[in-house]
């Protein structure tokens, strides 16, 4: 995440972080964009930004619609 933001030039506000477990946990908690499944792990739950629903109902319709929908 830290190469991301420093490769395209931008802040941790234009990234979006996304993960479920407790790898994840380290870049969930460097973005305040940052979004886990409902079925996390209750730590990695707790880092997070915002919680979705689970991995098994479209996480990713979710994200669309919770940071881009506006846009559309």
């Amino acid at each position: 995440v830290k190469f991301l933001i420093d490769k395209l030039g931008i802040t941790e506000e234009e990234l979006i972080t996304a993960g479920d477990s407790g790898n994840d946990t380290e870049m969930i908690k460097m973005t305040s964009n940052s979004i886990v499944t409902a079925n996390a792990i209750d730590y990695v739950k707790s880092v997070a930004g915002h919680v979705g629903c689970s991995n098994d109902e479209h996480i990713v319709r979710y994200i669309i619609n919770k940071f881009f929908y506006h846009l559309l």
